[in-house]
């Protein structure tokens, strides 16, 4: 058989090879980016105006305490509920705090909604990552500083940085480290932070 019968198959099967290569090769970069993202489970996930892990904003407290047991502190007055649970039963340790109200006279006055949600653990992120532990400067990457200085909570030690748009809120000490991130409803930050820190100010920042 003439030689030019060989060189033809011969031609095929080296170009779908090199495809195949390149192919390959654009997966593994597409693969190689999308790691790049942190992997953060539905139970770990702060969701800036909307929940923190498996806990949602304007769900009942009552369904709360279903998944997270019974609370080690609570207080509740006028309408409002304010709830605490700390890690391993420990008050030294991280906690979760959760400001809830009912309308009263409504048709469901007797449900407490949840309006704010604050943990301190670093279990706890943002699907880029933000949680405590981590400096304003860093979270700055992520949330738009002109957001995040809406509001700052003045004491000697602890100043609140709140992105009213996003719904999310970052306490940050005297080293500029945050020591507890909150979520609240987007636009309506103040009412839910003041009742669960009672005695706090809040100042508007100049832009």
């Amino acid at each position: 058989m003439h030689k030019k019968y060989f060189i033809l198959p011969l031609l095929c099967l080296a170009f779908a090879c090199k495809q195949k290569t390149v192919t390959n090769l654009h997966a593994v970069t597409s693969t190689k980016d999308t790691t790049k993202l942190p992997q953060i489970s539905a139970a770990q996930l702060i969701d800036p105006g909307k929940s923190i892990g498996l806990t949602h904003l304007n769900e009942s407290l009552d369904s709360v305490i279903l998944h997270l047991g019974k609370p080690d502190r609570g207080d509740a007055a006028m309408g409002a509920a304010f709830t605490t649970w700390f890690a391993q039963h420990d008050t030294l340790g991280h906690e979760t705090d959760i400001y809830s109200h009912r309308t009263m006279g409504g048709p469901d006055e007797n449900i407490n909604h949840v309006k704010l949600i604050r943990v301190t653990s670093p279990y706890f992120k943002t699907v880029q990552g933000v949680g405590t532990g981590l400096s304003l400067a860093e979270i700055g990457k992520h949330f738009k500083v002109e957001h995040i200085a809406d509001y700052i909570k003045a004491t000697d030690t602890l100043m609140v940085y709140d992105d009213t748009k996003e719904g999310i809120s970052f306490e940050i000490d005297k080293s500029g480290k945050c020591t507890g991130v909150s979520v609240h409803k987007p636009n309506d930050a103040s009412t839910g932070y003041l009742s669960l820190h009672p005695g706090s100010q809040y100042l508007r920042v100049k832009k």
